[in-house]
């Protein structure tokens, strides 16, 4: 990955249109007592964090948080678990539930936690 630029991005739907419908994995959360909460409130407040993969690369996100009032909220970031610990990977996305979890989250090159800023 050295010298790649990493982004944390959201396409509607397959991908297709986008044209990268080969790294999309879509998974069916509607079933999740963790989801069920977020599918339907509207969203009340959104975070961003940035970074730069590498000194040439631009700022791109790498994690993103929505809330949705008194439903709570979560951060989607480019991270991975190894062990206990939980790290910024570019190639993966994981979840985080818990604002605690999401403020611990850091990434080199960024100026926020994951939890990130308002926008």
């Amino acid at each position: 990955m050295e010298g790649d630029c990493a982004a944390l991005v959201a396409v509607e739907g397959s991908g297709e249109n986008a044209g990268i419908t080969d790294l999309i994995e879509a998974h069916d959360v509607s079933a999740s007592p963790r989801w069920r909460p977020f599918l339907g409130p509207a969203i009340t407040n959104a975070g961003m964090s940035w970074h730069r993969a590498t000194p040439e690369c631009p700022a791109t996100p790498w994690a993103c948080r929505l809330e949705f009032g008194d439903q709570g909220g979560f951060v989607a970031a480019l991270a991975e678990t190894y062990g206990e610990t939980l790290e910024y990977q570019p190639d993966n996305v994981a979840v985080l539930f818990d604002r605690r979890d999401a403020e611990a989250l850091r990434c080199s090159g960024g100026d926020h936690s994951s939890w990130g800023a308002d926008i």
